[in-house]
């Protein structure tokens, strides 16, 4: 299904899977006030239950309104540059299944409970943008200010000593509520991979599972 127009996440999932996916184009979602503090983002009684792709030819941010298994994991998309571009983007609420426990500094670990994937088409021209991360109480975050200023995010990359997880971008939080929150990447992404919180501190207790 492709939607140009506006999607309206007002009560209940849209299911969603490979082999039924759903591409958004349009420029509106409309939605209640979420947990993370956002109007018109989705929320955790309606959101995209499984992939979801999302095409623009504009330099914009963009909610995307995904999760899984009941648990509302958005991401939010800054792209940079105009031209067109299309990305695929998924949540999963588990390991990685290629988990390699080396975190290149200055990450000190990552987290074993939740990563998401997101690819971008190789028909896109200008793909390069900045990502977003949402955490929640099921991530195994601590609600203390100090813990939360040592999330980052890490990507699952081969920057020329092999596949680790490495930073992506300093700490950058916004839209804290409580015990959840976003944390948005400073490093601009032209390769696109696998991605999950990470903690540049062993007081964290991020990863337990």
């Amino acid at each position: 299904v492709s939607v140009t127009g506006t999607i309206y996440l007002q009560s209940g999932l849209i299911n969603t899977s490979v082999s039924k996916s759903l591409i958004f184009s349009g420029t509106d979602i409309f939605s209640p006030l979420n947990q993370f503090g956002e109007t018109n983002a989705g929320w955790e009684n309606s959101f995209i239950n499984g992939p979801m792709k999302w095409e623009t030819n504009i330099a914009t941010t963009q909610n995307i309104p995904i999760g899984k298994n009941a648990v509302f994991a958005p991401v939010k998309m800054q792209k940079i540059n105009a031209g067109f571009a299309r990305y695929l983007l998924e949540y999963f609420p588990s390991p990685y299944l290629s988990l390699i426990p080396v975190a290149s500094p200055p990450l000190d670990h990552i987290s074993k409970i939740e990563y998401w994937e997101i690819k971008a088409d190789p028909a896109s021209v200008s793909p390069e943008a900045n990502i977003g991360l949402s955490w929640r109480p099921g991530s195994g975050e601590d609600s203390t200010i100090a813990d939360q200023n040592d999330l980052r995010i890490a990507q699952f990359e081969d920057r020329g000593t092999g596949l680790r997880w490495e930073e992506l971008g300093g700490p950058n939080q916004t839209n804290l509520n409580g015990q959840y929150g976003q944390i948005l990447s400073s490093q601009l992404m032209t390769n696109f991979s696998v991605y999950t919180l990470a903690s540049a501190s062993k007081l964290n207790i991020l990863p337990i599972s």
